[in-house]
């Protein structure tokens, strides 16, 4: 692709990633005290701290040498190197031969969970790789006779660094070791002391994201755990009639005022058949599947088979699976959804859907096995992984977009900034990316109104909702619903504490800029513009 651009899809989170490392440098260079997003949620900023420290420590001097988009693209391409390398190295713990070793770390690699995320940019779902080393740090201290110094500080080395990439798979792997301390009671102590030791080294890890973040706008805030994205809307409606929006195509890259919008969306298409359906959706990924059943056949693999089918029916994915194939099944997210529902804190800090990661990791240390003992069971189950990834990313090539911003976009922002259409929720536009505005913010170091998500309503919702409404651009429901009637007088605008409204008209349709432009025109000051966009001073009277 020509240009710069991230891995992963336009309506994914490369964007947010953009952010958080554009906010830790801001901390490195004394622009922003630490532990607080100072261009969020403008004038009173929020508590954040980055879930994922160790890969900041590599992409913020990454970014300094390579430019912010070429750097989450090596971070991204490190990371999915880490998801076959851990693997690997937990196989090779567990007795599987050089050959066994290396499917596995292919298979995880080229797992339905590992491209669904990396086609996200989730990065911290991508973080297998950390969490299967310290899954083989674990082993070799309860496998061992007298550990050695050496192998505890693997321990702590290794739970560190699952911690320090990825807080969801730490979460899940004291699951695991959870389930294996209940299968192997006599062992106790060593456990106990794996305990002990992965403990100390989350503790020290998530000590910064604890102090920074418990607060009542905190992702461990009880505010956040209970009502976190809450408003996000569930549909885009135009506000005058309320009919649905439909996607419009995107502008032409050579005047896109901002990074790409939303691709078109096809008509509806038939509904496919349970075959085809099932296909799409086979829990886990159709190798690591049959890798996991065929385990239970081997006296050596059962327990582990055992406990990767366990983890797959506490996910989500075996239950929307049948909802997939039977539409009258009402949704279920899995047992520990609900669990983790009862406990606000911990559903913080983890996904149930990501409890799929660690089945992947141990289904293929389970095909490892198998590979070993049967060698012509390896092509069976490489063929197969093969065939599911190419049929899910044709060429076995993740999604790109392209990072293009107009010149001009963001010169002389030099104070609080509102951006429409918007991508933030509750305000959701449907060709403006979610988190594309941190993007901007982070790049141009422009305050924004952009609140992360945390349950609280932006405070220029009320602008978001009187644009789409002079403009009749699609806006989301929640917008509509819950944004305050803001009158055509000084007083209640001048309460909104912002300086440049910026207008990315290439995102609007041409009868919603010829709506909206003469109003600017009588109320505000056109400050600049350029292909696709404008900028207008704050009104200050009306």
């Amino acid at each position: 692709m020509e240009g710069p651009a991230i891995p992963g899809a336009p309506l994914g989170e490369g964007w947010g990633r953009l952010w958080v490392t554009a906010q830790v440098g801001r901390w490195l260079r004394g622009q922003a005290p630490w532990g607080t997003a100072d261009l969020l949620a403008w004038p009173q900023g929020m508590p954040f701290w980055p879930t994922d420290p160790l890969v900041q420590a590599v992409q913020v001097p990454l970014t300094a040498l390579l430019g912010d988009t070429a750097a989450l693209t090596a971070v991204t391409g490190l990371l999915l190197w880490l998801a076959g390398v851990g693997p690997h190295a937990l196989a090779r713990r567990l007795g599987a031969g050089p050959l066994g070793a290396a499917i596995a770390g292919l298979l995880v690699q080229g797992s339905p969970f590992v491209l669904r995320h990396g086609a996200d940019l989730v990065l911290e779902a991508l973080a297998l790789g950390p969490a299967a080393l310290a899954g083989a740090a674990v082993v070799a201290a309860h496998r061992a006779q007298r550990p050695s110094a050496a192998t505890w500080l693997a321990v702590l080395a290794g739970v560190g660094a699952t911690a320090a990439t990825s807080p969801y798979l730490a979460v899940y792997l004291a699951l695991v070791c959870g389930l294996c301390a209940l299968a192997t009671p006599r062992r106790w102590r060593r456990w106990a002391g794996v305990a002990l030791a992965g403990a100390g080294a989350c503790l020290l890890v998530l000590l910064p994201l604890w102090a920074a973040e418990r607060g009542e706008q905190g992702r461990l805030g009880v505010d956040f755990a209970q009502r976190g994205y809450h408003l996000a809307p569930t549909a885009v409606v135009h506000p005058s009639t309320g009919a649905r929006a439909a996607p419009r195509p995107p502008p032409s890259p050579a005047v896109g005022a901002a990074p790409s919008p939303r691709p078109p969306a096809a008509g509806p298409a038939p509904r496919p058949s349970a075959l085809e359906r099932l296909s799409r959706r086979v829990p886990g990924g159709a190798a690591l599947l049959l890798a996991s059943l065929s385990g239970l056949a081997w006296r050596p693999t059962r327990a582990l088979s055992a406990l990767a089918l366990l983890l797959l029916l506490l996910s989500p994915e075996p239950w929307l699976t049948a909802a997939a194939l039977q539409p009258r099944l009402p949704r279920f997210d899995g047992p520990l959804d609900a669990a983790m529902g009862a406990l606000p804190m911990l559903s913080a800090l983890g996904n149930a859907g990501r409890v799929v990661g660690a089945f992947v990791v141990i289904a293929a240390v389970i095909a490892a096995r198998l590979c070993h003992r049967q060698p012509l069971l390896a092509p069976v189950l490489l063929l197969l992984g093969l065939a599911e990834a190419q049929a899910r990313f044709p060429g076995l090539a993740l999604p790109a977009t392209p990072v293009q911003v107009q010149a001009g976009l963001l010169q002389d922002l030099d104070g609080p900034t509102v951006f429409f259409p918007s991508g933030d929720p509750p305000a959701w536009h449907p060709a403006v990316a979610p988190k594309e505005l941190l993007f901007l913010a982070g790049r141009a170091g422009v305050p924004v109104a952009y609140d992360y998500g945390r349950g609280r309503i932006p405070v220029d919702l009320p602008v978001q909702a009187r644009l789409s409404v002079l403009s009749d651009a699609p806006i989301g429901v929640a917008a509509l619903r819950v944004a305050p009637a803001l009158p055509d007088q000084a007083a209640a605008w001048a309460a909104l504490p912002f300086r440049h409204l910026v207008v990315l008209e290439e995102r609007l349709a041409p009868e919603e800029v010829a709506r909206l432009r003469p109003w600017l025109q009588t109320h505000a000051t056109l400050a600049a513009e350029g292909p696709g966009w404008s900028r207008w001073a704050w009104p200050d009277r009306f």
